[in-house]
């Protein structure tokens, strides 16, 4: 089953540019970048599948150098611990044990 993320559309990709020749527009995109961090927008949550030892994680955010942080959300995922993750350019596959609980993390796409 592959999950994707209902907001990673909006956010895309885009990076804050060191230098702007319009120093306005820099300033806006800066202040987008900023409200995107303080909305929340740059945390997603992803449920493991629980007949499967495997996920897929789609997610435009994601690239070949990425790191996903995650944290357990659920009392089973507590319990299950972090499963494996490799990542492609768009989508990360989650290794997990096979089990018929749900667990759910919250993460964020570094790099």
């Amino acid at each position: 089953m592959v999950i994707s993320s209902p907001r990673a559309a909006f956010i895309g990709r885009q990076s804050v540019p060191i230098q702007h020749p319009d120093q306005g527009d820099h300033l806006r995109i800066f202040a987008q970048a900023l409200q995107t961090i303080q909305t929340g927008l740059v945390s997603k949550t992803v449920s493991l599948d629980a007949s499967s030892t495997t996920t897929t994680l789609a997610d435009p955010r994601i690239g070949v150098e990425s790191v996903l942080a995650m944290n357990p959300t659920t009392a089973d995922a507590r319990t299950e611990g972090m499963p494996m993750i490799t990542v492609a350019k768009g989508s990360a596959t989650l290794t997990h044990t096979s089990d018929t609980t749900t667990r759910t993390y919250r993460y964020v796409v570094l790099g």
